[in-house]
Parts: structure tokens; sequence; C-alpha cells
């Protein structure tokens, strides 16, 4: 997480401020690639990717019982991250941009190996998604002039929502639980296992009807029912017991991003809207790979970095930024394409990087007696 984690947040800020350079006229991607599509690609598989391998890379160990991730082997997985980045700033149409979907694919070998190992079968999912994300990753590289909403970015996207409702299910009740039960009090955070078996099938069949744009008959009832069971798996995990916590309250305001874009997208389709579209899709690519993304790094943060449950006033600016950023980015299609709010958004997310870079960095905490 010391390393990839700074590399996630310097990531994110390339892929906003080139994409504000684009828009301005002052910068384009080389080659075939579109703005937009770049955009998209750089957001998905470098930020979010990067920032999932601290994670992963983390955990595996304590999930696996195997034996902590080699250094070398970790510096050769940030090489490839690295190298594809520079591919796809330098020439996104050359033969380099093919190091993204070895990231990916080198990410899934490192954990498949560790978790068939240990038969762990909890854990087995994440590397069909991992699976998932490299023919997504691969499928759009290789398709250089395809459109910003193409099947394979559609499935990238796809792929990272997936990782963000397991991750999300297991760390923001599992965090609001311990902070209640430091505070004297326990709760029952878990929801039914009717529900969670329903938030599995929905979110499948959901994603998978906006991947392959099914028609609104069929695409327009799963996606709302997607956004129904969401919804009640994060009402069953208390977060408004977390308001004194704004870094753990965030996972919940973050994971509350996913049902809200499932309903977004609800009702785009039902209107053949594209305003309402874009919304949905940041609702996930802002609010659930943002504020989510980054509320989990900081558990990981404060979990391996010795910060257990400590306020931490930069975490709490950055996850403040993140949730303005995906509010004003959500309102910016929806309130006519107004230009001050995706200033507003884009300058928001920026400044939310700062802290995203420093928090892995920093060995102190802003109140340690707390």
């Amino acid at each position: 997480w010391r390393l990839f984690f700074p590399a996630a947040a310097l990531s994110g800020a390339v892929a906003i401020g080139l994409l504000a350079a684009g828009e301005a006229g002052a910068w384009a991607p080389p080659g075939a690639w579109s703005l937009g599509r770049w955009h998209a690609h750089e957001m998905v598989f470098g930020h979010v990717l990067a920032a999932f391998a601290g994670v992963l890379l983390t955990a595996l160990p304590r999930w696996t019982g195997c034996a902590p991730i080699r250094p070398a082997t970790t510096l050769v997985l940030a090489a490839i991250w690295l190298a594809a980045r520079v591919a796809m700033l330098a020439d996104p149409s050359g033969l380099g941009a093919l190091m993204s979907p070895m990231f990916v694919a080198g990410l899934g070998i490192v954990a498949g190996r560790r978790i068939v190992a240990a038969g762990d079968r909890r854990d087995r999912p994440i590397l069909v998604i991992l699976a998932v994300a490299v023919l997504a990753d691969l499928g759009t590289v290789l398709d250089p002039g395809g459109s910003d909403g193409g099947l394979a970015p559609r499935l990238g996207l796809a792929a990272t929502i997936v990782i963000a409702t397991v991750m999300g299910g297991r760390v923001a009740p599992a965090l609001t639980r311990h902070l209640a039960l430091g505070g004297g009090r326990d709760l029952v955070v878990v929801p039914p296992r009717g529900v969670e078996i329903a938030v599995a099938a929905a979110t499948v069949a959901a994603l998978a009807a906006w991947v392959m744009a099914a028609p609104g008959v069929i695409a327009v009832p799963i996606l709302a029912a997607a956004a129904l069971f969401h919804a009640l798996r994060l009402g069953h995990w208390r977060g408004w017991t977390t308001l004194a916590r704004p870094a753990i309250l965030a996972l919940h305001v973050g994971y509350g991003f996913l049902p809200l874009g499932f309903a977004l997208l609800a009702i785009g389709v039902a209107r053949e809207d594209a305003a309402w579209l874009d919304a949905g899709r940041h609702a996930w690519g802002v609010g659930v790979l943002g504020v989510l993304c980054f509320a989990v790094q900081a558990s990981v943060v404060r979990r391996h970095g010795g910060r257990p449950l400590a306020r931490d006033r930069f975490a709490d600016l950055a996850c403040l930024a993140l949730i303005f950023a995906a509010a004003a980015r959500i309102g910016w299609p929806l309130a006519g394409w107004t230009p001050a709010l995706l200033i507003a958004a884009t300058g928001a997310w920026l400044l939310a990087q700062g802290p995203a870079l420093g928090l892995p960095l920093r060995r102190g905490i802003d109140r340690p007696g707390e």
C-alpha cells in the first residue's frame, strides 16, 4: 500500500488534469484515441486498479494465511503499471499499451497462486473479476478508435463496480461495528443472507444488461432492482452511527453512490436521455470509485500503519472534497451542462489528490491521543 496508494493518487491527478487540459484545447492523446476514451481508461485501469492492487497485495496474507508478498514481486508489478501509464501518455495506440492488461493479469496471477494454494473459496470471485478486467483492458487497447462508451470500456467500469461491491461489503460494516464496540456498543450490521444473495444476483444482471446495452424493457427493471437491493444493503450497515468520523462515514457515502448510479442509469435508459446516463456513469466513476476507493485506502492505512480509528484531518479533507466532486460532476449534466459545476468538480478532485498522496507517506496522525 505504501507504493500503490501514492501511485493511484498521482494517476488520478494526471488523468483528470489532462482531461481538463484537453477540454481547454491544450492537450490531446496521441494517435487515434479520443480524449474521453483515454480518460475513462486511465481512471479505471490506472487509478482504480492501482488502488485495488495496494489493498489486495496488503490484505492477501491475512485473507489466505500466506507469507507477505515479497518486495521484488511488488516492485515488478509497480514497474509494469508505471510502464503502462507512460505508454498510455506517449503512444496509447502502440504496442506499449499492452503493458496495461499485462499489469492486471500479473496482479491476478500473484493473487491467484495464493488464493488457490490456500483453498480460499471466499476470495476466488476476485480472480474472476480480474480476468474480466484483463479482457476489458485488452479489448480497449486493441480498439483505439472505438467509441468512448463501447462494450470494452463499459466492461472495465463494470468490473471495478463489482470490486467496489465486494470491498465495500467487507470494510464498511466491519469498521462501523468496530467503531461502535470502541464506544461500548454492539451493532448488528450484517444484512440477512437473502439480501446479500439478491445484491449479488441483481448486480451481475444489471451490469450485464448495461454493458450489453439491453433494450429498455429489460434493462430498466433490472437496474432499478439493483438500486433497491444495494440501498437495502447499505441501510443495514447503520452508517449514521459514524457521523463523528468523516473518513469512516465516507465508506457509507461512497457506497451510496452505487445504488444512485443504478437508479440514474435506469432513468436514463427509460428516457433515452444522455444527461441522465452520464450522471449515472459518473455516480460510479467519481462517487464510488473516488469516494469509496479512497475511504477503503484510508482504512488500510489505519490498520497497517499503526493508526487504528484515529482521526486524520487530511483524510477527512480528501473525503469531503471527493464527495463534493462527485455531487458536482453528477449535477453537471442534470443542470444543463453548466460549466461552473464541471470546473468545481475538477478542482475538488484535484484538491483531494494531495491528501490522498500524502496519507500513506505520513507516519504520524493529527490526534495521537484519540
